[in-house]
């Protein structure tokens, strides 16, 4: 195959603009060798968060060989408040046209958000201290409204006032504070929290009334969690109806502090008796989805594992899940990684099964108290002891940053490894949080320019490596580990030696594998400012080629510069710093 390693003058710019920095001073002989990927793996795995409403994000994933847009198709915009009729706004059936034009697969967020409607306005009749339940309060003339007319649970209230906040953080929702009881007769709300700050005389409230109510239990019959199903089935049978396959995520990481109507008790100071605590992600909710058997071609993605391995679909209290359930309803779960460095969650894929405390099995440098480990282990140990389990994706990570080389090196490093990772079942699929963002180019996630759709370097970088992986996109000719190349115990860099062999072949009739060998030093630190800060020197690496195989050409997967590389016999030697390198393997 013939790989051009080369970019556009953009990257080559900002990679001389790159601050080399001090090495820290430290030494590594540790080797990390990762699983091996097989190439139609890797094609199968790439996606980007992206605005529905803008059809070249769409063109921009296919042209890098996304599989994947992940989209949010909100619950009120979905159900009308007054009928509760579910139908799909134009803009959202345009998505998923687009997905269809550019043969991808939706990633549809249903959010939690119930329909709702602004129900009436109140004045505050009197001065009311912080740390107050109970307002004084009147009905705005005119308006054919009442207290009578506030619906206990469905209401909320907020000020008028730029829609602020009545109560501290964490005990409202986007549409208000809970309102607990009214007294028509005394002219008075009874909150469910406390006010943050004094609320002066005069002040003007909204009150906003959901369809339904948030949900005060973990029963799976209650008919709030029964309205959100119906819903979230009502997407799935749309993406199939459009003649799509598809997952229907459900949102958002909880507990999820600004919208907690999975969990009532968050609205209250002093939960109420009938009112269960601290029920979020809601296990009923969970119940309810695997009653489901959906659309060939369309499944749930649990969304209680987003924040935390430990609330993932397998650790649902008993009764378990079976195996009939996941495949027919709720057959993955998603995470959301976020870190300082792109491998800070990762695990020991060799530990991960063996007895011992799962905390104690991340890599060298990564959050020891991450339990995404507790997750993997847990779908990883039910394949072997069941034959089956929960797959897990990636449907939201990134980097925050204006350094764009740095989110380059962020993406492609957490990309490969995070696919790679073992043992089996791998994470099926990455995206990244966003392709492009707002109105105006600024430091953030995205990857694109909004302005000029300038390809950003961490864009281009992923289109080139899938691009290069394309080149062997055809599953792999039987192997083993003898036919795969590996690191030199003679490796003594600044970081671990982290490393990925990626296995294909370049058609289907070919009978020989080709193997890119992805290496690189595997940086980590406590903050993303310190990461990006670090510049390890380039140590030379030796790669120890399998028999009968030549290396070819070595590039770096970030700036796309030829790596000069040196054979002697059956070993390759190459300089490799943080940025991973892929090495070309043929056979001879």
């Amino acid at each position: 195959m013939h790989l051009r390693p080369h970019f556009s003058a953009f990257i080559a710019s900002l990679a001389l603009g790159l601050s080399a920095g001090p090495a820290p001073a430290q030494t590594s002989t540790k080797i990390e060798p990762f699983p091996p990927l097989d190439a139609p793996r890797i094609l199968d795995g790439l996606g980007w968060n992206v605005a529905l409403t803008n059809e070249w994000e769409f063109e921009k994933v296919r042209a890098a060989r996304g599989r994947e847009v992940r989209v949010q198709f909100a619950w009120e915009q979905v159900e009308s408040f007054a009928e509760g009729k579910l139908a799909l706004p134009p803009k959202f059936e345009q998505a998923l046209k687009w997905c269809q034009k550019y043969e991808l697969e939706p990633l549809i967020v249903a959010a939690y958000g119930p329909p709702r409607a602004r129900l009436m306005e109140l004045t505050v009749t009197r001065d009311v201290p912080a740390g107050s339940t109970v307002l004084p309060v009147t009905a705005e003339a005119g308006q054919g409204k009442q207290l009578t007319d506030i619906q206990v649970p469905a209401c909320h209230v907020l000020k008028a006032e730029r829609n602020q906040q009545l109560v501290r953080n964490s005990k409202w929702g986007y549409y208000g504070a809970l309102i607990a009881a009214v007294d028509a007769g005394q002219g008075t709300l009874t909150l469910a929290a406390a006010t943050e700050a004094a609320v002066p005389a005069q002040t003007k409230l909204v009150v906003n009334q959901l369809r339904y109510p948030s949900v005060a239990t973990i029963d799976p019959t209650d008919p709030s969690l029964a309205a959100y199903h119906r819903y979230v089935r009502f997407l799935a049978d749309q993406i199939a109806a459009h003649g799509l396959k598809g997952k229907v995520e459900i949102w958002n990481e909880p507990p999820w502090a600004h919208d907690p109507w999975d969990h009532r008790e968050a609205f209250y100071d002093q939960v109420p008796a009938g009112v269960t605590p601290k029920a979020s992600p809601n296990w009923g909710m969970l119940r309810t989805l695997l009653t489901d058997t959906l659309p060939a071609g369309v499944r749930y993605t649990w969304g209680g594992s987003h924040k935390s391995g430990s609330r993932g679909v397998l650790f649902l209290p008993a009764p378990s899940p079976t195996q009939a359930q996941i495949a027919a309803s709720v057959s993955s779960e998603g995470w959301h990684p976020y870190g300082p460095n792109p491998e800070s969650i990762l695990w020991d894929s060799a530990r991960l099964l063996q007895p011992g405390n799962v905390f104690e099995k991340g890599l060298e440098g990564t959050n020891a108290g991450s339990n995404f480990k507790q997750g993997r282990q847990r779908a990883a140990a039910n394949l072997q002891q069941h034959g089956w389990t929960v797959t897990q994706q990636i449907s939201e990570t990134g980097f925050e940053t204006a350094n764009q080389l740095a989110k380059a090196r962020f993406a492609v490093r957490t990309f490969l490894a995070h696919l790679a990772a073992g043992p089996a079942p791998q994470i099926d699929r990455i995206n990244f949080y966003r392709l492009s963002e707002g109105e105006e180019a600024k430091p953030g996630f995205g990857m694109i320019d909004p302005r000029t759709r300038t390809e950003w370097p961490a864009y281009a970088a992923l289109k080139a490596l899938m691009n290069d992986v394309a080149t062997l996109g055809f599953a792999p000719a039987a192997y083993t580990e003898t036919d795969l190349p590996s690191a030199a115990s003679s490796y003594s860099g600044t970081f671990p030696l982290l490393t990925i062999p990626i296995v294909g072949r370049p058609a289907a009739s070919a009978p020989r594998n080709t193997i890119l060998f992805v290496c690189y030093q595997r940086t980590h630190a406590d903050t993303p400012q310190a990461w990006e800060a670090l510049a390890p020197t380039a140590v030379p690496v030796k790669v120890v080629l399998p028999a009968g195989t030549k290396a070819a050409a070595a590039w770096d997967l970030v700036t796309r510069r030829t790596i000069a590389v040196a054979v002697d016999g059956s070993v390759a030697t190459l300089p490799v710093a943080d940025n991973p390198v892929a090495l070309e393997i043929l056979k001879e």
